[in-house]
């Protein structure tokens, strides 16, 4: 399937790639310490060393090929989410064309299909996540019971000092573990994120990229022309600003579109392009731009045309402004110039209607604009844009009424600022129009099927026929008068004021734009999604959950016990303790997987409904209240960036912040009740300290993240902006410029991103590390200055507990505010429930006028008479 590029700025670019090299580092630094700590193991085991790496090898390989098969899954999971997209960004660009023959009910079905195959592959993905998961929380204790029970084969026999060291060692290995763990599953599941990248990098482009890529056979600016090759028409003299020689097709591998062209235009010439449907008339314009790949044949391929060219394409180019920034289209502004180009295109009267005149914003791709508005913005930009000598308007009289489309002509296309250009122009068969071209064409089938001058062509069987059919087609006599917006432009003979259109919305529409409705998770809206994900998976999942960790903590006391018998009878047996630990473990691994499904059920229901209410909402949101007031491409960050993140992470942040609460609770009040209680009052500061830092941080996290989700929002709209338009930034050679503007945008995001993530997360880390250590230390003095009332294993049990919650510190402040972050991006789905509604399409009183059919038997009908 075609890649999305919003998908892969949002989701690959900005998410999958972040922190990789980071992720990578970590990956190197977890075995370095891996290695060091199995050194120091042998010295206390010795052999029985061995015997560890046996059990932890097979273990390892596991998680490598489990983890290589989590890659495969999260590629078939974004593949469907690139389907997702696309269809959905392709309905909300023609949502006017979707409200008008109501199909609101079949698309919503046709992207939640769409949508249930993308949960199906999430799905799998989680369950094999689970597993791994799973397998690495155990490796620690894996490796405690075959490190023990080696050394107590081997030696027969174990002591104090070896068990509390083996602890130690053993417990900072679990930390590297689950550092490892995470570091690895972040680089393998970036693999295809890579080769997703790579693909969209490496994917055929554009035959002619000015100045980059210039083929042999395309001439700029004037250079000297090939000899044309006989068999074709030619058109002009010798000496040609614009030429186009050759077949053409739309792909290299393809077939052509544009048959034996020749095809050569004087500087300054005025030519009309006419045809049927399906002729070529547009084609022939890409061609001109160098969009078509040459094809084999008997005319060899030539193009040549001015380095710049003002195209206006029949669906407008409307970027995320205001009207003055979509008319100067980057460059310098001439009040003169800019004054005279918004006259040629009747676009006064228009800016008389607007609030903010030429500084009123006008939406993605200009959809608070009618059609006629958004070619005479686009016919404006061509007008202004001096140094484009090449102009090509793809039917520019369609979407306006007779006198406007009268002073277009007189004023634009022949007045003043596009005079000495060369101009193309695709319209429909007038006689009036067509006797002010040097040149007229009609296409056929790709083919020039007659050439000239007005009065000739005019007077051929194949204009006479496409005057026939485009009468028969519109309804229309020779005039070529169209349907259009109904405006009368300023000073034409027939010209009045136009009333001042309502705009009740406009400084809301505004408002809309420039900010960010920052709003925080609520109860009411997690106890919604609580109930769409099911009560009973949620408090399943937290009660097995607080379950495993006392489990877990069980395995931890099975060796308390095993140390302080052995302190008071040496003698004391190991195989009682080592089956209890081995029991303990297989518990805690049944129990972790009973966890994790629930908590999978529990998401997936939640992913699943959050897109559907919100993608069902939106479709049914009226033009004027909404889409005319939300750009394409914000709309688009929620539905795709932000349920991207719900999908992937929310669970796993939620998770993650609920287990270092049970993690860190529960080992404290186990400290806490064998410590003496004036050493837990002590701590009493510590935890004030702790909480103050924790407040503060919070506090500037969520305007941050909420400032960061604006500037994706931002940087999304730039790409829905140009992603269907990028033609036509070629052709005006603006893409220098916009993927500068682009980068600037992305560039704020990352700084954005940098400060929320890394600065506040390292200042939130610093002081709570230096705090915890001073507790940590604190407590090691006291125990040992009382080891015999406390006890060697449980000193070393509170200890170990102590040093992994220190290790912790960083991954458990990572996971708590990533949980926020997943929060913060379900709160802005969430916000588009609450946006307005159109009446029902179906009411209840339709069921008594629908038809309905009724089978009724022959044998209970009386004899029928003719």
């Amino acid at each position: 399937p075609p890649l999305d590029l919003l998908t892969l700025i949002n989701n690959d670019a900005c998410r999958m790639l972040a922190g990789i090299f980071e992720s990578a580092a970590c990956c190197v630094n977890a075995l370095c310490v891996f290695i060091i700590l199995m050194t120091m193991l042998w010295t206390r085991l010795r052999l029985a060393t061995f015997i560890v790496l046996a059990c932890a090898i097979p273990v390892v390989m596991f998680s490598v090929v489990r983890s290589m098969g989590l890659a495969e899954y999260m590629l078939d999971f974004q593949e469907k989410v690139d389907r997702r997209v696309t269809a959905l960004r392709e309905i909300l660009f023609g949502i006017r064309v979707v409200k008008c023959y109501a199909w609101e009910e079949a698309m919503e079905v046709k992207v939640d299909q769409m949508r249930r195959e993308e949960v199906g592959s999430l799905e799998r993905y989680m369950s094999n996540l689970g597993t791994l998961y799973g397998v690495i929380l155990c490796f620690p204790k894996i490796l405690i019971f075959s490190g023990l029970w080696g050394y107590a084969a081997i030696y027969g026999h174990q002591d104090v000092v070896t068990i509390f060291t083996c602890m130690v060692i053993l417990g900072a290995l679990r930390c590297m573990c689950e550092l490892f763990a995470t570091s690895f599953a972040k680089v393998v599941t970036t693999l295809p994120t890579i080769k997703r990248i790579e693909t969209f990098l490496t994917a055929p482009e554009a035959p002619l990229i000015v100045p980059t890529s210039i083929p042999h056979w395309v001439h700029l600016d004037g250079l000297p022309a090939k000899e044309t090759a006989g068999g074709g028409q030619e058109i002009g003299g010798p000496k040609a600003a614009v030429s186009l020689h050759g077949s053409y097709q739309w792909t290299a591998d393809g077939f052509p579109v544009l048959h034996r062209l020749q095809l050569d235009v004087p500087e300054g010439g005025l030519v009309a392009i006419l045809g049927g449907v399906g002729a070529g008339k547009t084609t022939l314009l890409h061609a001109l731009l160098g969009e078509l790949f040459p094809a084999a044949g008997d005319v060899e391929p030539l193009l040549r045309r001015p380095e710049e060219a003002a195209f206006c394409p029949q669906v407008s180019h409307i970027a995320e402004g205001t009207v003055k920034e979509n008319v100067l289209f980057g460059k310098e502004y001439n009040e003169e110039r800019y004054q005279q180009a918004i006259r040629c295109a009747s676009l006064e009267a228009d800016l008389d209607t607007f609030d903010g005149g030429d500084s009123s914003l006008i939406g993605a791709r200009g959809i608070s604009l009618s059609g006629g508005q958004k070619a005479r913005v686009n016919m404006a930009r061509a007008a202004y844009r001096a140094s484009a000598r090449l102009v090509l308007l793809d039917d520019p009289f369609g979407a306006v009424d007779a006198p406007t489309a009268k002073a277009l002509l007189d004023r634009l296309i022949l007045g003043p600022l596009l005079e000495g250009r060369t101009r193309f122009v695709v319209l429909q068969p007038d006689s009036e129009r067509l006797k002010h071209f040097n040149k007229v064409l009609i296409l056929e089938k790709g083919c020039i099927k007659e050439h000239g001058s007005p009065h000739e062509v005019m007077a051929t069987e194949a204009y006479q026929r496409l005057l026939s059919s485009n009468s028969e087609s519109f309804g229309a006599g020779a005039n070529g008068a169209e349907a259009g917006e109904g405006r009368t432009p300023r000073g034409s003979p027939k010209s009045a004021t136009p009333a001042k259109r309502e705009e009740p919305n406009r400084a809301e529409a505004s408002a809309l734009r420039e900010d960010e409705y920052e709003g925080r998770p609520t109860w009411p809206m997690l106890k919604q999604y609580i109930r769409l994900g099911r009560w009973r998976n949620l408090c399943n999942f937290l009660l097995v959950f607080v379950l495993q960790t006392f489990v877990f903590l069980l395995c931890d006391l099975v060796l308390v016990h095993w140390t302080n018998a052995m302190q008071l009878n040496p003698a004391t047996p190991d195989k009682p303790f080592l089956f209890g630990y081995l029991f303990w473990l297989v518990v805690a691994l049944a129990v972790w997987l009973i966890c994790w499904q629930f908590g999978m059920w529990f998401t997936i229901r939640v992913s699943h409904a959050t897109h559907s209410m919100a993608l069902c909402r939106i479709l049914r949101a009226p033009v004027d209240r909404f889409f005319d007031k939300q750009p394409v491409g914000r709309i688009m960050n929620r539905l795709q960036g932000d349920v991207t993140i719900v999908d992937q992470s929310l669970f796993l942040r939620f998770f993650g912040s609920f287990a270092v609460v049970v993690q860190t609770v529960i080992p404290m009040m186990y400290i806490h009740a064998i410590m003496p209680w004036f050493l837990s009052l002590a701590a009493l500061p510590l935890y004030y300290g702790i909480a103050t830092c924790v407040t503060r941080a919070w506090n500037t996290l969520v305007p941050m993240l909420y400032c960061l989700m604006h500037s994706k929002s931002f940087v999304a709209a730039q790409i829905s902006d140009v992603s269907n338009s990028n033609v036509v930034v070629r052709a005006y050679r603006d893409s220098t410029r916009m993927a500068l503007e682009f980068a600037d945008s992305f560039n704020e995001s990352n700084n954005i991103e940098l400060i929320s993530k890394r600065v506040l997360k390292r200042w939130l880390v610093n002081r709570v590390a230096f705090m915890w250590s001073f507790y940590t230390t604190t407590t090691f003095i006291f125990g040992m200055l009382n080891a015999k009332y406390i006890g060697a294993g449980t000193l070393g049990l509170c200890m170990t507990n102590l040093l992994i919650l220190e290790v912790l510190i960083e991954p458990n402040i990572e996971n708590s505010t990533g949980a926020l972050y997943e929060f913060i991006c379900l709160a802005r789905i969430h916000e588009y429930l609450s946006v307005p509604q159109e009446r029902p399409m179906h009411l209840l009183d339709d069921a008594r006028h629908e038809s309905f059919v009724t089978k009724v038997p022959r044998s209970t009908l009386r004899k029928l008479s003719a």
